[in-house]
């Protein structure tokens, strides 16, 4: 980065290298030592301080030192336990599912978040599950509705009495 220096009543420009801390969150600053202005009655320059402004990703969101991603999951992946691949910003992870998994379940993948410039460790990654119907085919559908009689499931009658 070039950047100005004053010295005395000249402008200066100076080159030097900015080291941007992992983990730094939007609107943290980082202090330029000798960069600012010129101290009084000849004393050392001041100090320049940059904000920081960090980029929303298109995917991840941060909250503190932890990571979140909205994951579309097909109703299927659940039910049958699948291992998915989940991108995080250190790679690619696989997670498996769980049948009790619902929309809106978060999935937390231990120390996949942004380092604490403080304690040195890692937040997590969290995972917010938005469950989807994928379409179905015609025999699909048959399948499905054989299951159905067959497993017998009265989650919705059961509900439905509770407005009785």
């Amino acid at each position: 980065q070039k950047l100005n220096k004053f010295e005395g009543d000249k402008q200066v420009r100076k080159e030097t290298e900015i080291k941007i801390p992992a983990g730094i969150q939007d609107g943290q600053s980082i202090a330029l030592r000798g960069f600012g202005g010129q101290g009084y009655n000849g004393g050392e320059s001041g100090d320049l301080y940059i904000i920081v402004r960090v980029r929303e990703h298109q995917h991840f969101f941060r909250r503190g030192n932890d990571i979140h991603l909205e994951m579309p999951i097909s109703a299927f992946d659940i039910m049958l336990e699948k291992e998915l691949t989940v991108p995080t910003p250190y790679g690619n992870e696989i997670v498996k599912l769980h049948a009790n998994y619902t929309s809106h379940t978060k999935v937390r993948v231990p120390e996949k978040g942004f380092i604490s410039i403080r304690s040195g460790q890692y937040g997590d990654l969290i995972i917010h599950l938005r469950v989807y119907m994928p379409e179905l085919s015609s025999k699909d559908k048959k399948i499905i509705e054989q299951t159905d009689k067959r497993t017998k499931d009265k989650t919705h009658d059961k509900w439905l009495k509770g407005f009785k």
